[in-house]
């Protein structure tokens, strides 16, 4: 995990890469659970997501990690404060997508819901999508912002 002063040392550039590649990782996972939604048969849902789901919730939980404890967001603001608005939402989202995901991973380990835990499940990774969606393009404009400054 990150620092916070060594996520100040380092330039917005650098910062968006890192931040950048770990969406791809989760981009990665979201598409394996996808995968398994529509290829498992409905009785078969939860024992097939539980693992997946532990793997997103720790994933998940490291990624969040480090953009919080490393201050990536203050630096987004420092950089573009402009951006104070959309950065403090996207940080309160991180709760609750936690929270979620915990949740599903424990009515899948307990065999909970089937097809409605499968119609859950596309909900969290639709919004998860949605949520990092965001956080790329906050990065990209104070990158962009950061970059028009140099000129």
């Amino acid at each position: 995990m990150l620092k916070r002063d060594a996520v100040a040392r380092r330039r917005p550039g650098e910062t968006a890469e890192l931040v950048l590649e770990e969406h791809r990782a989760l981009q990665s996972l979201i598409a394996d659970i996808d995968a398994i939604l529509l290829i498992t048969t409905p009785s078969r849902i939860p024992s097939s997501l539980f693992p997946r789901l532990a793997d997103l919730e720790v994933a998940l939980e490291a990624h969040f990690a480090h953009e919080e404890d490393g201050g990536l967001f203050e630096q987004l603001v420092e950089e573009a404060p402009e951006t104070a608005v959309a950065a403090a939402a996207l940080l309160r989202e991180h709760r609750r997508l936690r929270a979620r995901t915990a949740a599903l991973r424990t009515r899948a380990l307990v065999a909970g819901g089937g097809p409605a835990l499968a119609t859950s499940v596309r909900r969290l990774l639709r919004d998860l999508v949605r949520h990092e969606s965001r956080e790329n393009e906050l990065l990209l404009a104070v990158l962009d912002t950061a970059s028009a400054a140099l000129d």
